[in-house]
């Protein structure tokens, strides 16, 4: 995932190329290009190449900040079944970590404006959001054998991001009832849309396994690292630099965290 001065990997991959991929990006970048970039890295938190990246991101003081998207289990078994330190954030022994409620929107946006501040001045940390899987971890997964569905209607009705959020707004009166409507009817509106043009559309040719591969027009042309075929890149879209909208959710984020 890249978007603007930001580097960042998934989770599920982790434990093959995502955390330690990060860090060769952030240490290579700044004397290869000068641009001064902040890695995200989403991790498993038992894997070991997770500790090998943190030791090195600790020597090299890298600009990286390794999140732990704490939602209370890994695929079917919660934490405290699979795990002898369930405090996520300490596990970076010699990085320092932090603690965060996952399900609190400003607490989310004011820890993670500090961490990349921290990251960018002293080098790496842990971050750890503690939130909850609604769902199951798949699509075979129903989400209810290894928990009760009370308590997923229980999280859901005192925990809820959205609507904690959305309490916060109208308590303090960042937003007026009628925005908020009108908020939820666009995300609906949205959601319908993109599920129709999934089911519309039509399969996407061979060729777009190599389109858009590169984000920057200086490294186009040949794909590298393919053996036995001579690809080319093929830019389909503009580029990931994008105009920012202002929101009314950016709005009421921006000064309820004033």
């Amino acid at each position: 995932m890249f978007v603007e001065n930001i580097i960042a990997s998934p989770g599920i991959w982790t434990r093959h190329t995502g955390v330690p991929e990060t860090e060769g990006s952030i240490a290579l970048l700044p004397s290869t290009s000068g641009h001064q970039e902040t890695g995200g890295s989403v991790l498993a938190a038992l894997q070991g190449e997770i500790f090998e990246s943190f030791n090195m991101a600790q020597l090299w003081k890298l600009p990286v900040v390794f999140v732990c998207e704490n939602n209370n289990y890994g695929m079917g078994t919660s934490t405290w079944r699979s795990s002898s330190n369930t405090k996520n954030y300490t596990r970076g022994d010699y990085l320092p970590g932090i603690w965060v409620d996952g399900q609190d929107v400003l607490a989310v946006r004011s820890a993670t404006e500090f961490a990349i501040g921290y990251a960018q001045q002293c080098g790496p940390l842990v971050l750890e959001l503690c939130t909850y899987r609604y769902a199951g971890h798949s699509m075979s997964d129903p989400g209810t054998n290894y928990r009760s569905r009370e308590e997923v209607q229980e999280v859901r009705r005192r925990q809820d991001a959205i609507q904690r959020f959305r309490k916060l707004c109208l308590e303090q009166k960042l937003l007026p009832e009628k925005e908020l409507l009108a908020i939820e009817l666009d995300v609906r509106r949205e959601m319908v849309l993109a599920v129709k043009a999934a089911k519309g559309d039509a399969e996407l040719p061979l060729s777009h396994l190599w389109s858009d591969v590169y984000a920057e027009k200086e490294i186009l042309g040949k794909l590298r690292g393919v053996l036995g075929q001579d690809l080319s890149h093929v830019r389909t879209t503009k580029g990931r630099r994008q105009e920012h909208k202002s929101s009314a959710y950016d709005r009421a984020t921006n000064y309820a965290a004033q």
